[in-house]
């Protein structure tokens, strides 16, 4: 038997959706999710907050692993958010991992975030933008992205003025 069959082969799907660049910029987090890591290579899976932000430019997801030392970015997004912060048995205390109560209180919310380039995980040679944090909205001064000089993007909204036949 053989490993193909193109005639009963799934199509693969790909995603239109367009990406936030780096930059800065207010976003409504439209996922907020609790989660785990996979777990590879004989370490066991972590909790981890999962959210999606976006606005009319595109969207970023975030995939923030909870650890000791990572709770200050959950709580980043909480306050930058206006949300009160996961309380007692909205945590597991022992490992941090937030139930989907304390993760609904995200959704619909405005947030500023901060993306950057990082170096990639999977490949040190290669940098990925990726969101550095969360501010509160009123922080984000100028909503575009960093390699555009402030210029609006070439397929994004006119002005009266740009409609000037000469």
């Amino acid at each position: 038997m053989s490993a193909f069959d193109y005639g009963t082969a799934e199509s693969w799907d790909t995603s239109t959706e367009t990406l936030l660049p780096v930059g800065n910029f207010v976003a409504e987090i439209v996922m907020a999710e609790p989660g785990h890591t996979k777990g590879s290579m004989g370490r066991e899976a972590k909790p981890q907050l999962e959210i999606k932000v976006q606005n009319d430019r595109g969207s970023r997801k975030d995939w923030i692993v909870i650890t000791p030392n990572t709770q200050g970015k959950v709580v980043q997004v909480f306050d930058a958010s206006g949300t009160e912060r996961p309380k007692q048995g909205e945590f597991d205390p022992s490992t941090g991992e937030l139930t989907e109560e304390a993760c609904a209180r995200l959704r619909g919310k405005k947030v500023g975030v901060v993306i950057r380039d990082e170096q990639s995980l999977k490949d040190p040679t290669r940098m990925e933008p990726r969101i550095q944090g969360y501010v509160q909205p009123d922080r984000i001064t100028e909503d575009v992205p960093i390699d555009t000089a402030g210029l609006p993007p070439a397929n994004g909204p006119q002005s009266a003025d740009s409609k000037i036949p000469f």
